[in-house]
């Protein structure tokens, strides 16, 4: 009964710190993050948990160090040793402390202060010693110091006894061992160390008959736990000594693999544990084979029947964790998997709590193990046992932020909810994961913690939930960069996708196929998985053909080296020079392989020539590099360099696996295909979110031109928007650098054109002065001499490092010294500029997208351009246009371009945008008569003094095609604004007029940003939202068209005019039906147009907004029905398809997005369009499939452009604006014939009155139609009213 008690007493006080060998401050682990510490579940007091912060833990190890050698010394001869501060650090919570403690009493007793006292020192360590034999230590600590007090001892007798005192060193060998069995768990692992320096005073036979004898006792001391743990100290210690292949020589290994076998004798099972445990922190790496091969059957044993065995287990599995390598974590993934899915509690318990501690450790090697781990913690989280499902939620966070993908860590909580909860928060964590962009790859332990998600959606019953799984599925697959990530996941997923595609609806078997298709891209030809280049293979063969000279080497140990080595080749960064990697696997060869212990110095030479010969030939063979690699390459001054980064958007892997290096004050141009990623690239080089990005690395990012809708000054928004400390009179003279006189600098954003805005981006940089500077497109806007400015100045930033995208081939030429050409998921460097990249890669260059690159895939089918007629002649005199024009209309024809049909026969890559026919303007029946014009319009931005026109003269008719052109802040924009009705003319000052039913699509500059209000909608619902009930709600937007509060509220007062209702013709006036408030429904007036403009102005917002619902009427559109179908079929005319329109606009690309926004305004079937800068915000496909759609168009066209051959290829005549006028001029080869009206009217000099009565008497009938026409209106029953006015009676 005794006996029992004690021992009962011994496991409870071992079993207190047993798991805290793993929590001991290895780079200090906070107490609270180590789960192997809760006492609650793995049984460790609280009150052993070392509380204190790494900074309390290193000053007391720098207080130890600096602790005097005399006093310790004077200590041990006066008999006073246990009272010594040094000693009572030695049994510190903290292993580094203790550590510190050790080194110092060992440098105490042979240093200085023991000079000429050795002897003396050591017969009192040894009566020290043999004091304590016997005597169980009552704490932790005293059994710690008490083991360090014996380590101390017998480094003293191995350095002070003379070597060829065999008999005084075999006592004092004698000694430790009998000491150790008076020690717990804690001070056996000290004291151990000791035996092995002493070993060598008996012979080896002899030494080998302790071994067997003490292995004995540890696996049959019956009931006595003091005695297995001495015995197997005591081997341990001699293994150690022993070194070389004596674990498997001496038969250990095998004896502690069948006393764990064995079933019927728990004191054996117990004494193995033992063992096993000692040997893993005392021999060292030569039993770390035999540790790694037993791990699974030790770790499962935490859960055995008998106290003692699980005891011992709980201690054996401490020591593993702690004694093994980093390196080696990734083999500890059987043994953690046989835990968690192990019957007992106990063992789940104690792998749970294993897998948080080294995930809070070591997390960049733990998460290799998440693969193969990760299933069996699932089924921990749903465990019955409550003590299981606690551990299991506390150690959920730290498992799962192992993973490095940079943004399954942003949406980590998410994640791990729809892990806890997956009813709820399963179809959440798919959308997400739907519409992230991934900048990072995704490799197989990220894709461990997301696939429970995708598999619990996949399961789901609801067919939408099922679909977004499969493509989700689809997705994450197509963003792994090694499909042999894929290979563990393939049994689970592949009979899961297998059962969508049996699904009755044709969208989820869809969708399931393509998931699986880009799951199964692992797999070889004959369906099996694709051969895994394995380092470990290429390792095992180098060892092999060294063989030679290594004879002896186990062969347990040789296949684990070769293991261990092939992971550290597998592990290392793609850019690790391949001297550095073959050097790491070589250490680690060297660990496991050591030369056997009687080998000459020849023997010991070629031993180690072995092993560098097999790490290098091994690290060359796996990359498929020769020698040469080996020498160390120049070293480059690296800005950024990252290493297989990744970028992905929806889906699609726009890079794979490659990298992204800077160069120190270099200037980089990406070049290559629209939609293979620049812009993202610059997009996430910004952020800094790639994995890998340096934290102090200064980046800025010009984008595009500012915008801002505050009303405040140029320079008050720059005072804001610069970094702090910068002076407004460096604010002020950087503007003027730039190009801003007073007048602009006064003036506010709102009123400066899109150029001038692009050079305050610029401005704005300047101030900046970041260390790496991004521009996309930096020369839309720009004229020519403000590019000529932009090129030197950015040549001008000789420290600073400048990555660009950009179109225009003539800036590259002038600022690039080096080339990125992106392709095939592939950054490709190219030392050079562009002129002399495009003399190399010609090839390349020709396949570049370029607006003229763009235009050359555009002609209609069967050759140019067709003729379109109909010159839109200007009211002021034709004049010369300048070199800032397209062309100079005298000198040079039209240019031809030889170009390939985008139609029936477009490139497969390209999807064509078909324009509906607007059909006939009601109303007017040429083609060539003016529909819109202005007359002597003058402008000025309000809070400014300068007038943008002052005499602007235009006409349009449905053949028109003009280009306007001119300087930057000339007025093009706000010209093409005042014609469609956006802006209003200064006041009393010109006209512009458009017929009333008239329809114009407007795109503008910034187009795209009204989406922002729509991005969680499907392009579907964003026009069924926009078109609902027959009118377009963006046109209802406008100024000219949108109704104030207070003009709301001046239009209810008593006799105002409240609503239009009606609108007829007559003669050639037209008159609208008024509706005043305070009077009934039926009383209305009809009042003439004229009158009306004379009212208040929202009597004309009203009228205008009238005639928007008439021209839906006569268009269809309040007709046209905004079912799925018919919208699906009208996306699709604008190369959206099914896919894309049933998902959410932020998943679109930025050309996608163009094309849905050309798609919703062609929704009106308009007469006109009018274009802003359409090559600088579209991608090159969508511009060549727009312009061929232009080219084809029944309708007018108004474009706002600075390219060339967009304009050439389109348009007819350009509109040169400056001074504050428009001086229009035909395209050489496109001049138009006028008519004998025109002819006499031009003749006579009363051009321009002709041409403004003509437009407003733009029915020109013979005698029979005027009398039918009479006949009609008389005949009429009533005027036109308001189909969408109801009458109440």
């Amino acid at each position: 009964g005794g006996e029992s008690r004690s021992n009962a007493s011994e496991r409870s006080r071992t079993r207190t710190h047993a798991m805290s060998i793993t929590l001991e401050h290895r780079g200090k682990i906070p107490a609270n993050a180590s789960f192997g510490a809760l006492s609650d579940f793995s049984g460790v007091s609280a009150d052993s948990t070392d509380d204190r912060s790494a900074e309390e833990v290193t000053a007391a190890k720098e207080a130890v160090l600096e602790a005097e050698h005399a006093p310790f010394v004077q200590a041990i001869l006066d008999g006073s040793l246990p009272t010594s501060v040094v000693v009572a650090a030695m049994g510190d919570a903290a292993e580094e402390v203790r550590d510190a403690a050790l080194s110092v009493a060992r440098a105490a007793v042979s240093g200085d202060a023991a000079s000429g006292k050795s002897s003396d020192l050591l017969a009192a360590l040894a009566s020290a010693v043999d004091g304590e034999a016997g005597v169980a230590s009552a704490t932790r600590g005293k059994d710690l110091a008490r083991g360090a007090v014996v380590a101390l001892y017998g480094h003293l007798a191995a350095t002070s006894l003379p070597a060829d005192e065999l008999a005084a060193r075999e006592e004092a060998l004698r000694r430790v061992l009998n000491a150790l069995g008076s020690l717990g768990d804690d001070g056996c692992f000290v004291a151990s160390r000791a035996a092995a320096l002493l070993v060598d005073a008996v012979p080896e036979e002899q030494i080998l008959s302790m071994v067997n004898e003490f292995t004995t006792k540890a696996l049959a001391a019956e009931g006595d736990a003091n005695a297995r743990r001495a015995a197997a100290a005591s081997v341990a210690g001699l293994l150690k000594g022993l070194g070389g292949d004596s674990v498997n020589s001496t038969g250990v290994t095998s004896a502690t693999t069948a006393a764990l076998s064995n079933k019927k004798d728990a004191d054996a099972r117990a004494g193995a544990l033992a063992l096993y445990a000692h040997c893993c922190l005392t021999a060292g790496r030569q039993f770390e084979p035999s540790a790694v091969t037993l791990a699974p059957v030790v770790f499962t044993m935490r859960g055995d029947a008998n106290a003692d065995v699980r005891h011992g287990a709980e201690t054996a599995i401490a020591a593993v964790v702690k004694a093994l390598p980093v390196t080696a974590m990734k083999l500890l993934a059987p043994a953690l998997t046989a835990a968690l899915e192990h019957k007992a509690w106990q063992s789940k318990v104690s792998a749970l709590g294993v897998c948080g501690d080294l995930a809070t450790r070591v997390p960049g090697y733990f998460m290799r193990t998440l693969p193969e781990i990760f299933p069996a913690f699932l089924e921990t989280v749903f465990d019955t046992h409550p003590k299981v499902t606690a551990v299991a939620e506390a150690v959920m966070a730290p498992i799962c932020r192992c993973v490095k993908n940079a943004e399954i860590l942003g949406m980590l909580p998410l994640v791990m909810r729809a892990i806890r909860s997956p009813q709820s928060e399963t179809e959440e964590c798919l959308d997400r994961l739907m519409e992230t962009t991934f900048v990072n790859s995704m490799d197989a332990p990220s894709l461990a913690v997301i696939l429970p998600v995708i598999m619990r959606g996949l399961r789901e019953r609801a067919m939408d939930i099922k679909k977004k799984a499969a493509v989700t599925c689809g997705n994450i697959c197509a963003l792994v960069d090694d499909v042999r990530d894929l290979t563990p996941f393939i049994p689970a997923l592949e009979p899961e996708l297998v059962k969508c595609e049996e699904h009755t609806h044709p969208d989820l078997r869809e969708c399931a196929s393509k998931a699986k298709e880009s799951l199964l891209k692992g797999l070889g030809a004959n369906g099996s998985a694709a051969e895994k280049k394995a380092g470990a293979d290429f390792v095992s063969a180098a060892l092999e053909r060294g063989k030679a000279s290594l004879v002896g080497a186990d062969a347990l140990t040789i296949s684990y080296a070769a293991a261990l080595g092939g992971w550290v080749i597998e592990m290392a960064p793609l850019r690790m020079p391949p001297s550095i990697l073959a050097n790491d696997v070589k250490l680690e060869l060297q660990a496991l392989l050591a030369a056997p212990k009687g080998a000459d110095a020849a023997a010991r030479d070629a031993w180690d020539e072995a092993l560098v010969a097999a790490a290098q030939t091994a690290v060359l063979e796996y990359k498929g590099l020769d020698e040469s690699a080996l020498v160390s390459d120049e070293q480059k001054d690296y800005i950024v360099d990252l290493q297989g980064i990744i970028l992905a958007f929806a889906g699609r892997v726009l890079l794979q696996r490659t990298n992204f290096s800077l160069e120190r004050g270099k200037v980089y141009g990406i070049v290559g295909q629209n939609g293979t990623g620049k812009t993202t690239l610059l997009n996430r080089v910004a952020a800094k979110d790639i994995a890998g990005f340096p934290a102090d690395v200064s980046v800025y990012y010009i984008q595009h031109e500012i915008l801002s809708e505050k009303q405040e000054t140029i320079v008050d928004f720059m005072v804001a928007n610069v970094p702090e400390g910068v002076t407004k009179e460096t604010v002020v003279n950087t503007l003027k650098e730039v190009g801003f006189d007073d007048v602009k600098m006064a003036a506010t954003i709102q009123s400066l054109s899109g150029g001038w805005r692009m050079k305050l981006a610029i401005a704005r940089a300047m101030l900046w002065d970041a260390e790496v500077l991004l521009l996309d497109e930096p020369t839309n806007h720009l004229d020519t001499a403000a590019i000529a400015w932009l090129s030197n100045y950015l040549k001008s930033l000789t420290k600073t490092t400048i990555c660009l995208v950009s179109h225009d081939y003539d800036f590259l030429a002038d600022v690039l010294t080096d080339v990125i050409h992106l392709h095939d998921k592939n950054l490709t460097y190219y030392p050079m500029g562009f002129r002399d990249f495009q003399s190399l890669k010609p090839e390349i260059v020709a396949a570049l997208p370029s607006p003229d690159n763009a235009i050359s895939k555009v002609a209609s089918v069967g050759g140019g351009l067709n003729e379109v007629g109909g010159s839109s002649a200007s009211l002021d005199k034709m004049g010369g246009i300048d070199e800032t024009t397209v062309s100079d209309g005298r000198d040079s024809p039209a240019p031809k371009f030889a170009i390939s049909s985008i139609g029936d026969n477009q490139p497969s890559h390209i999807k064509p945008i078909r324009f509906p026919d607007p059909g006939p303007l009601e109303g007017v029946k040429n083609r060539s008569k003016c529909i819109m014009y202005m007359k002597d319009v003058s402008f000025t931005y309000p809070g400014t003094t300068k007038q943008i026109l002052t005499a602007a003269n235009v006409k349009i008719t449905q053949d028109s095609r003009a280009a306007l052109v001119g300087l930057n802040g000339a007025g093009k924009t706000t010209l093409m604004k005042l014609l469609i009705g956006e802006l209003s003319p200064d006041e009393g000052v010109g006209d512009v007029w458009q017929h009333h039913n008239l329809r114009l699509a407007y795109i503008a500059q910034h187009s795209m940003h009204h989406l922002e209000e729509s991005i969680n909608h499907t392009p579907l619902e964003y026009l069924q939202n926009r078109f609902y009930l027959g009118r377009d709600k963006e046109i209802a937007k406008r100024s000219s068209h949108n109704l104030s509060k207070e003009e709301l509220a001046q239009s209810q007062e008593r006799g105002a005019i409240c609503e239009i209702i009606g609108r007829q013709e007559r003669g050639k006036t037209l008159f609208y039906e008024c509706r005043r408030a305070g009077r009934k429904e039926n009383d209305t007036d009809w009042e003439p147009i004229t009158s009306l403009q004379k009212k208040d102005e929202f009597v004309m917002k009203m009228v205008r907004n009238f005639d928007e619902k008439l021209k839906a009427m006569h268009s269809g559109m309040d007709l046209r029905p905004l079912t799925k179908e018919e919208v699906r079929l009208h996306l699709a005319e604008f190369g959206i398809d099914e896919d894309l329109a049933m998902g959410k606009i932020k998943r679109m690309s930025g050309g996608q997005k163009s094309r849905l926004v050309l798609a919703a305004a062609m929704w009106i079937n308009p007469h006109i369009i009018a274009l802003d800068e359409p090559t600088n915000y579209l991608d090159n496909d969508t511009l060549a499939a727009l312009t061929k759609a232009l080219s084809d168009f029944k309708g007018g066209v108004l474009t706002i452009s600075h390219n060339k051959a967009f304009i050439n290829e389109l348009c007819n005549e350009t509109w040169l604006v400056g001074d504050g006028v428009v001086k229009a001029q035909a395209i050489a080869g496109k001049e138009k014939k006028l008519s004998v009206a025109e002819r006499r009217a031009l003749k006579k000099g009363d051009g321009e009155d002709f041409s403004l009565t003509e437009a407003k008497d733009n029915k020109k009938l013979t005698s029979a139609e005027r009398k039918a026409a009479k006949a009609a209106a008389l005949a009429a029953k009533g005027p036109i009213k308001d189909a969408y006015h109801v009458r109440k009676h």
